[in-house]
Parts: C-alpha cells; sequence; structure tokens
C-alpha cells in the first residue's frame, strides 16, 4: 500500500473506500513502471531457474550467471555450458536486449520527465486532501476554473481541483497552495477521493452540460448538504442541473454579453459594481458578508446603532440579509441582528480587517 490514513472509527468504513480508491489510482499511473520492474524480475527469474535445473549451478552462480546475462555485460561464462544452454543463452541475451531497452526508458521516462516526483507530489496531496474538511471542490481547472480558484486563493479558501488533463496538473502539482487531483470528475470514485463527503461545495466548470448534470446529480447523492454550483451553456441545461440537485446555475457566456451590453447603456453601474467586486484597479474597496453566528458573544443582539460600525472601522453596513424578511437595503441603525442573519459590508482591505479584529470570534 503506498499510504496510510490514521482515521477516527467512524469515518474508518467511508475512508477504506477512498484508501482503496487512491491506490488504485496511484497503481495505474505507475502501471508502465510495475511492468518494467516486473518484466526484469521475471526474466533473472527464468535464467537463474535454467542455469540451476539443466545446467547444474549453484544458486549463487546460477542468479550471478542470470544478471550478467540480462545486463550485456559480456563477462563470460561462469561454468561451462552444455549445447542446450548455449543456444538458451543466446535467445535469453535477445529476448533481454528487448527488456533492457524498455526498462531504461520508462525508467528514464519517470526520472527525468519528472513523473515519480508527480505521483509523490500526488500522494502528498491525497494525504493532505483525506484530512479536509469544509473545503470546496471545482471541477475543471478550464478559464472559469482557473479564475474561481484564484478567488478562492485570495479569500483563504480551502480547495481542491479535479482535473482530467495531466499536463495541466502537472503544472498544478509544482505549486504548493494546490491540492490537485488527476482523473474524470464524472466518475464518482474521482469524488469521493476529493473527499466530498466532507465538502461543503462543489463548482463544477466543465465544458459539457451533461458533464455537469451528471457531476450535479452524483455529488448530491454522495453528500446531501453539498452547496452545488453549476456551469450552463445552453438555456435547456438550467432546468436540468436544477433537477438533478445544483443550488444555483450560471451562465458565463449569457452573463458576459449582458455584463457587455451594459457597459454601453449603464457604464457608471458596471463601473461601480466592478469596483465593488474587486475587478477595479483603482481601489482596493470590496464586499464582503459577515454572518451573525461570527460575531463576539458581548456583540450578539445589539443594534446596528450600538454596534457603531462606521466609526469604529470605517466599514459600511449597506444589506442586511433577515432570515425570514429577506434582504433589506441601507438598513436603519434602529435594526436588532437576528440569528441566522447576515450583514453586506463594504470597505477596504484595512479597514475590513480593523471590523474582524474588533467583532469576529
Amino acid at each position: 500500500m503506498l499510504f496510510r490514513f490514521y482515521l477516527k472509527p467512524a469515518d474508518r468504513k467511508e475512508s477504506t473506500v477512498i484508501n482503496a480508491t487512491r491506490v488504485h489510482h496511484y497503481s495505474k499511473r505507475l502501471r508502465r513502471f510495475y511492468l518494467a520492474c516486473g518484466c526484469i524480475v521475471a526474466s533473472i527469474g527464468t535464467g537463474t531457474t535454467f542455469y540451476i535445473y539443466h545446467e547444474g549451478f549453484t544458486p549463487a552462480n546460477a542468479v550471478y550467471m542470470a544478471i550478467i546475462t540480462l545486463s550485456t555485460v559480456g563477462f563470460g561464462e561462469v561454468e561451462p555450458l552444455s549445447e542446450v544452454g548455449r543456444i538458451f543463452t543466446s535467445g535469453y541475451i535477445v529476448v533481454n536486449l528487448v527488456i533492457i531497452a524498455f526498462g531504461i526508458s520508462t525508467m528514464a521516462g519517470y526520472i527525468f520527465e519528472g513523473e515519480l516526483r508527480t505521483i509523490f507530489r500526488s500522494i502528498m496531496t491525497g494525504n493532505e486532501v483525506n484530512k479536509l474538511k469544509g473545503h470546496i471542490i471545482v471541477c475543471g481547472y478550464g478559464r472559469n476554473g482557473m479564475k474561481t480558484c484564484e478567488e478562492f486563493r485570495m479569500a483563504g479558501k480551502r480547495f481542491v481541483v479535479i482535473e482530467n488533463d495531466p499536463d495541466i496538473c502537472h503544472a498544478l502539482t509544482e505549486d504548493p497552495r494546490f491540492n490537485v487531483i488527476t482523473g474524470d470528475a464524472t466518475v464518482e470514485d474521482t469524488l469521493r477521493m476529493a473527499r466530498i463527503d466532507s465538502a461543503t461545495a462543489l463548482i463544477t466548470t466543465l465544458p459539457k452540460d451533461s458533464d455537469n448534470v451528471y457531476i450535479s446529480l452524483t455529488s448530491r447523492e454522495l453528500n446531501r448538504d453539498l452547496m452545488i454550483i453549476a456551469r450552463a451553456n445552453e438555456e435547456s441545461a438550467e432546468r436540468k442541473l436544477k433537477l438533478a440537485g445544483a443550488n444555483r446555475v450560471v451562465k458565463p457566456d449569457a452573463l458576459g454579453g449582458s455584463h457587455m451590453a451594459k457597459l454601453v447603456t449603464q457604464p457608471v453601474v458596471i463601473e461601480f459594481l466592478d469596483l465593488l467586486n474587486g475587478l477595479s484597479t483603482e481601489t482596493d474597496m470590496r464586499l464582503e458578508e459577515f454572518a451573525y453566528g461570527l460575531f463576539k458573544k458581548e456583540y450578539m443582539g445589539k443594534t446596528l446603532r450600538e454596534l457603531d460600525i462606521r466609526r469604529n472601522t470605517n466599514v459600511m453596513v449597506i444589506g442586511y440579509k433577515h432570515p425570514e424578511k429577506g434582504f433589506l437595503f441601507t438598513p436603519s441603525t434602529s435594526l436588532k441582528l437576528n440569528q441566522n442573519s447576515v450583514l453586506i459590508l463594504m470597505g477596504d482591505e484595512e479597514s475590513l480587517k480593523k471590523f474582524k479584529s474588533r467583532f469576529s470570534i
């Protein structure tokens, strides 16, 4: 077994399945390496057996003869060979030339092309992923997936990327900030390797709507509480994705077209929204949400006037989501915070850090 997981008893059954899946995954990537080693061992074993039982060599001499013949170093015969032994050795040398050529090319590929390093890094990633809880899974590292991961990195979120392209995965594994699994996200075992059972959200950005539908369906079955956000290209796919279990459906093409149109019809509004979303380089102002449960105990149940967030931290409260009434924009200072509510805050990075330092647990 390539590595060991240390498990809590409650997680043992599920994690055993994940462990077996990981071992199978890495065994597939090492298949050619195993085959080369197996051919060499089989060749030595065949030669040793022949020289012992047909030529009467001692075991030590038989192994030595098999190895020098396999390696074609030309040391000569350890002991005189019979006519049959010479015929066998002649054919044995020809076969071993092929085995050695295959073995050297395979070893060179794994060592000099960095495949062994990539696999080792993948194993380490597997160990790290196995420890994750409350993380986010991103399926596909295309243009949308790349931007999604950048946002998560900036926000300090823990995430796992599932990507099928080995070249992309090889590049990502060089970056220690990425947890990458090479595989097909439409396969249930791959999702298990990403610890979907303990994830809080999954974003699928694959180019085919059918793949995103299948991933949403499988993910919902594996984790009933998972937040699933799916990409859709066609209008007809939105309904299918929601039926499959997606909580939100995003249509990048439609959003992009609408955004470009509004740059003409409402340019100042779009400029302001870009500023809030961090897309503008003119300022570091940004929006953040802050859940009621994150407040320190002494601030719970207070009104906005009592908290006096603007004066204390220079952060503005521009929205409030009530658990029953929904969104309130520019809430009154007399508003009393309710459990399960969320504040929408706006401020620069320094002000937001000051807010969290003062009010957050």
